[in-house]
């Protein structure tokens, strides 16, 4: 079922303000969709205004007009579009296709439009090239980029203003290291490693796996890795989805079975004992306790 957010005027929060040519910008989120079901309908244009989309089409095959073109769209297919980039997410032929959206702008006295690459170099201090849109994402990462849809979507729907920005934080950092830095930036063995198991968290890696890719070895491999970055990586891995769990423990009702599963633990037993390893308590006494806290 399709769930939305709308917001028509921007919030006192400065979280994801941004400074350009002098100029201080103000963010905010107008409009959030999870699961948007579309047909084809008749006589649909390409429109355009100065907001940025994130569009991310999670089931059907279809084409809609993007820029003056009819491109094709299914599974994965993640379009950003620029300020003024003339658009409609509609299917041009028979069928149904379903998205993920979130609109926002920045704004002084007039919005600001630069292009994607330049908006998150801004915010990232590094130097991204623009990547031709549509691009189609693995299908691991598109589904881990539909897990953060959905956890925005549940904290903008309870107002918790402050979470959805810091959950929009996380879209931009997958969209920097999942799409513009993996064109931009050379990794060295041990970064993408890292980046391996920040993408691939709740896959069954090995270690012998991650070593092959580096071309190290195995115990060359877990002394640097944990020399950089302060944990071994099988270690860093599972705090990935120890924090990924705590996330979608506080936000969704989901069962702590369907939660470790998702985060990649084989059966709630280890789920629930890694999760007291690192936390110091279950995963239900966490909840418990946010609920306590946090009444409806």
């Amino acid at each position: 079922m399709a769930r939305l957010f709308a917001q028509a005027v921007p919030t006192a929060g400065q979280l994801l303000q941004l400074v350009s040519n002098g100029k201080s910008y103000r963010f905010s989120i107008l409009h959030a969709e999870f699961g948007t079901r579309k047909k084809l309908e008749r006589g649909a244009r390409e429109h355009a205004h100065a907001v940025y989309h994130i569009v991310l089409f999670s089931q059907g095959s279809n084409r809609v007009l993007y820029n003056g073109n009819q491109i094709k769209v299914s599974r994965g297919t993640l379009i950003l579009s620029d300020p003024g980039k003339p658009h409609s997410f509609s299917p041009c032929l028979p069928g149904e296709i379903a998205y993920h959206e979130v609109t926002f702008e920045l704004v002084e006295k007039s919005p600001l439009r630069l292009p994607f690459s330049d908006l998150l170099s801004n915010y990232s201090g590094l130097k991204f090239q623009p990547v031709a849109m549509p691009h189609q994402l693995k299908s691991v990462d598109a589904r881990m980029l539909e897990e953060k849809f959905e956890l925005l979507l549940t904290r903008l729907m309870r107002n918790d203003l402050f979470m959805g920005y810091t959950q929009l934080l996380e879209i931009f950092a997958f969209l920097i290291d999942g799409v513009y830095a993996s064109k931009s930036i050379v990794l060295d063995p041990l970064q993408a490693v890292q980046r391996t198991l920040e993408m691939r968290y709740h896959e069954p890696l090995t270690l012998h796996a991650l070593a092959e890719q580096a071309q190290l070895s195995p115990a060359y491999l877990c002394r640097a890795f944990k020399k950089r970055f302060g944990r071994a990586p099988m270690d860093y891995q599972c705090e990935l989805r120890i924090r990924a769990a705590r996330n979608l423990l506080l936000s969704t009702n989901l069962s702590c079975k369907d939660i470790g599963a998702r985060v990649g633990f084989c059966d709630v037993y280890t789920f629930s004992k890694s999760f007291r390893r690192k936390d110091g308590r279950s995963p239900s006494e966490l909840r418990k306790k946010y609920n306590l806290e946090h009444p409806e």
